[in-house]
């Protein structure tokens, strides 16, 4: 609902903002005072709010909410206050990852598996997976505002910098995360199985003797591990494909840049830590030959087609990121893409 509403408010504000051109300049001013005034008073509460712990019930929602309403509302915030907006989903960052919908297995941890409450038993048709590294847990509670209807059950299981589809060779722990993940999935059978992974060893090279994505080590064991769970799972498979990955050191600076509007398309290149296109071709193959496998995309969201650049942050209000320090998706970024999460769980 929240996203239908950005789009449609929108587009009445920008016909009624026309309207109150021709009527007079008075109008127009008197108009946004009131709207600065309400987006003043919105910041200032979000700000106040991440310095309260997550627990408290529903906070999570009214974040969320509030996100909503400053993506909608004119004029843009400014870049001190983007910059502070910026700087506190940051610090919480790792605290926001975990979903008040979701009951740990381990009592007092954010990732490893869980599963989600509140759903409607009796009517939710499906049983529902979510697996990956953080961004799993990063899209919790998105996935179930989305889809909770439509279940009956949600599982959940999330390890730190460990991709369910190849394991992590800088990760000693993820040769036992595979593992994990195959378990979970073989014993929870769901209908259907969604891979929320932001790529770590995927986006590598291919080696330097290998010249087709067949003979490539690490498309190989995609491959491999994507036939251990198509097993497991009744009816499909979706996958994130995926975007850049953001320079995390340079966070700080993506405020004043907005602002400033200074080689714009210059500074988007430089906050590319690494690019996506290796990770995108392993993923688009994997699914073109597979049956059961959707793959849902991002990158329209976040990639401009006329300058040929990724963007993390809405030029339009001073620089407010799509992205945290931690290489998550802040809740301005998870408003942008709820729809891609809509269309899906409506389809199911």
């Amino acid at each position: 609902m929240i996203a239908y509403l950005i789009v449609s408010m929108r587009n009445e504000e920008s016909s009624d903002y026309q309207l109150l051109i021709e009527e007079g300049e008075i109008i127009e001013e008197k108009k946004n005072t009131r709207t600065t005034n309400y987006k003043n008073g919105m910041t200032l509460l979000m700000i106040i709010m991440s310095f309260i712990p997550i627990e408290i019930p529903f906070l999570r929602e009214i974040q969320t909410i509030l996100t909503a309403l400053l993506m909608c509302l004119p004029p843009p915030l400014d870049d001190r206050k983007a910059e502070h907006l910026n700087r506190e989903w940051s610090i919480m960052d790792i605290k926001n990852l975990k979903s008040p919908f979701c009951e740990q297995r381990v009592e007092n941890t954010i990732l490893g598996y869980c599963t989600h409450k509140g759903l409607d038993t009796k009517n939710g048709k499906y049983k529902l997976m979510l697996i990956g590294n953080s961004w799993a847990a990063n899209h919790a509670t998105l996935f179930h505002e989305e889809c909770g209807h439509k279940a009956n059950r949600i599982v959940q299981e999330s390890l730190v910098n460990c991709e369910p589809l190849q394991h992590t060779e800088s990760k000693e722990v993820c040769a036992k995360g595979l593992k994990t993940f195959e378990m979970e999935v073989a014993e929870e059978k769901p209908d259907y199985l969604f891979i929320f992974s932001r790529f770590i060893d995927i986006g590598d090279p291919m080696p330097p003797n290998v010249t087709s994505l067949d003979q490539d080590p690490i498309y190989r064991e995609m491959k491999t591990q994507l036939d251990l769970y198509l097993k497991a799972v009744k009816n499909k498979i979706y996958l994130m494909n995926q975007i850049a990955r953001f320079d995390l050191k340079k966070g700080g600076l993506i405020a004043k840049a907005a602002v400033e509007k200074h080689k714009l398309v210059a500074f988007d290149k430089s906050l590319v830590a690494r690019d996506s296109k290796m990770a995108r071709l392993r993923y688009e193959k994997l699914v073109s030959e597979c049956s059961k496998c959707v793959l849902f995309d991002y990158k329209p969201y976040f990639f401009n087609e006329t300058t040929q650049t990724w963007r993390f942050y809405n030029e339009q209000q001073a620089g407010l990121t799509y992205l945290t320090n931690g290489i998550h998706l802040s809740f301005h970024g998870l408003e942008l893409i709820r729809p891609v999460i809509r269309d899906i769980c409506n389809s199911l």
